[in-house]
């Protein structure tokens, strides 16, 4: 699948997975009720199960002991501990705590397993232990409040494990569920849930599989990997794929996503000239792998260590499994780039046997196959094999009509990319008439495809070349540039002086050690430790428990914040404070905001959810950036 295209399915999952946040302390939430029926034996083994667990547990103090167990007929996967509210005859002085499961979660997930059900209710149960049912507010925004929610998470699944384990049941039987409810799809990764008031079951699992914890974590890094490949942040989805590495060396999926990060970091630094010296057609990057089976700056110029690095490692990814198709496609594309100029002979080898292997390949979908039919037409033309390219690009044509909505336009980055091709092949032609389509094909590009595009500029250029031959008036740029937003990755890091940055969901002690002692001031005096760590020197500050979850920029010494345009050669950009709301309003314009809090409810930011960035303007002026994921408010969609 095409960067572009992946990345507004991700953040589609992500803005579903914030929005399904819940207050409740529970364990999974579903999102449309159904009746459905409750079976005598599961009643009896919800009921046996629960009077297990009740004769090892300690009755916290200030609670009616014992809880009640209810089965709520309900097809989603569900269970949760709250309070019940009064009823007549109850003390005031005490709690009275329920525990719920839904008859989804018993069919679905726990199947008959009293093991699974005792890891399920085993949660719950601790919820109730240590208080979260009843913990006091932190009087703080929701995207502090769920900082604590997830924490209370990881703590109910420690003491749950204790307990089941206490009342004689098999942990490793237990945590089957979860991995039932991976296979189902009921999963976001670490990353996403910076916005989610629950963890990912993998980070979950690192916790209480304790004999599998490295593969869980490997999992998970694998998971936030794919995350920022799709929203095209490289360096830090090299990092991940790296971490798989260094445990699962024979992971050969992550050797070939982390040469792609590698390649898509090499690309970001080419710009419009090296693309001319080049002399190829528009490229479209081949795609990732989204799973791993095997495990079940400012640049000015390209970095050429980083192109042999990338190259190094989709070799060795092919070494591990030699019919990688998205490898074979990916090492195409690096030689069609190469350092020392295109490689159209490795280029063509690997493309031609990526475009065969790609029409036999199930795991690939027609954007993928098209992208990679493209790439292998753009070097046949390249070693002028015209013929053979055009032939590629009339399997594209076929294939995008295979997508939704029926034409190659619904995906933009294939339409405008084969465009782009075919209005150079008839530009080359000597037919007069062939020509002057190419006129119309390079108009219609350059109104439709992002000027921040490298690819824009020789695209231009072109057209006004063949104005001049055809003794055509041609248009100006800002008559031809597409008018409307422009689109921009995500931002998950802060870069620093030294080179280095400061990335969201990392370890905080592996970040706060990269800009040495900090001011420490708590957010909230509450179970866990959320603290911010204040460089006013530096105009930084960082929040985060275990990891970092905000980076907040303010003061004259903030650094620049920058951003990078969507797509392979996007254009840079940059945010800064104390820059002119109207300038912000240019700079972003289009883009899509609400007005949210973080820290402190008395202060709301713009927050660009596509950007993942929090903006505070006063007196007309922005004097406070933050980059974070932040929850939507109650009964927003």
């Amino acid at each position: 699948m095409s960067a572009t295209l992946h990345r507004i399915c991700s953040r589609t999952i992500l803005a579903r997975t914030l929005a399904a946040a819940t207050l409740l302390c529970g364990l999974l939430v579903g999102a449309t009720p159904a009746r459905a029926e409750i079976s005598d034996s599961d009643q009896k083994m919800v009921q046996d199960v629960w009077a297990r667990l009740l004769s090892v547990a300690e009755a916290p103090e200030g609670f009616a002991w014992p809880p009640t167990i209810e089965i709520v007929e309900n097809k989603d996967c569900n269970a949760y501990a709250t309070i019940r509210p009064s009823k007549e005859g109850d003390d005031p002085n005490l709690h009275y705590p329920i525990s719920v499961i839904y008859t989804g979660m018993l069919e679905q997930i726990i199947q008959g397993d009293s093991d699974r059900l005792a890891f399920i209710l085993g949660h719950e149960l601790s919820h109730i232990t240590c208080g979260h049912v009843i913990a006091a507010s932190t009087g703080k925004p929701k995207f502090i409040e769920i900082v604590y929610t997830r924490a209370d998470e990881n703590e109910a699944d420690v003491e749950g494990a204790k307990l089941m384990a206490k009342a004689g049941y098999s942990l490793p039987k237990g945590i089957v569920g979860i991995k039932r409810m991976i296979e189902l799809g009921m999963e976001y990764t670490s990353f996403e849930g910076l916005g989610a008031d629950h963890p990912s079951w993998k980070d979950r699992l690192v916790l209480i599989d304790a004999d599998q914890a490295k593969i869980w974590k490997s999992m998970s890094a694998f998971d936030n990997g794919n995350i920022f490949l799709a929203t095209e942040n490289y360096p830090m989805a090299e990092y991940c794929f790296r971490q798989v590495i260094k445990d699962f060396p024979q992971c050969y999926e992550a050797w070939a996503n982390l040469g792609y990060s590698l390649l898509m970091q090499y690309c970001d630094g080419l710009e419009e000239e090296d693309l001319r010296n080049f002399a190829v057609g528009q490229i479209l990057v081949g795609g990732f792998y989204s799973r791993p089976e095997s495990l079940t700056s400012q640049l000015r110029a390209p970095d050429t260590e980083i192109w042999f690095e990338a190259v190094g490692a989709l070799r060795e990814a092919l070494r591990l499994k030699p019919d990688l198709t998205l490898a074979k496609a990916n090492l195409g594309v690096a030689y069609l780039v190469c350092p020392d100029g295109k490689d159209v002979g490795n280029a063509t080898r690997f493309l031609t046997e990526a475009a065969a292997d790609a029409m036999k390949d199930e795991s690939l979908d027609p954007l993928m196959r098209a992208a990679i039919l493209l790439n292998a037409g753009v070097v046949d033309i390249a070693g002028g094999n015209a013929a053979n390219g055009e032939s590629k690009f009339t399997e594209v044509e076929k294939l995008g009509a295979k997508l939704p909505g029926g034409k190659p336009a619904t995906a933009t980055a294939l339409a405008t990319a084969l465009q782009y091709n075919r209005a150079t092949m008839l530009m080359a032609s000597p037919n007069v008439d062939q020509r002057r389509r190419a006129l119309d094909e390079w108009e219609l590009y350059l109104r439709s495809a992002s000027p921040a595009s490298a690819w824009w500029g020789l695209a231009y250029d072109s057209y006004a070349r063949l104005c001049q031959d055809l003794k055509a008036t041609p248009k100006t740029r800002e008559e031809l540039q597409k008018a409307g937003k422009e689109s921009f990755r995500l931002v998950v890091s802060v870069p620093l002086a030294s080179g280095e940055t400061i990335d969201l969901g990392n370890s905080i002690q592996e970040e706060l050690a990269k800009l040495g002692k900090a001011e420490e001031l708590p957010v909230a005096p509450r179970r866990g430790k959320l603290m911010r760590y204040r460089y006013n020197d530096l105009g930084i500050e960082v929040l985060g428990l275990e990891d970092v979850i905000a980076v907040r920029l303010r003061g004259p010494n903030a650094p620049e914040l920058p951003l990078r345009g969507s797509g392979l050669t996007g254009g840079k950009k940059s945010i800064k404070i104390g820059m002119g709301k109207d300038d912000l309003d240019k700079l972003l314009v289009g883009q899509d905001y609400d007005f949210r809090e973080l820290d402190d409810p008395e202060k709301s930011y713009r927050f660009y959810r596509n950007l993942g960035l929090a903006v505070r303007i006063e007196g007309g002026k922005v004097v406070e950036l933050v980059v974070a994921q932040i929850p939507q408010r109650e009964g927003q969609t």
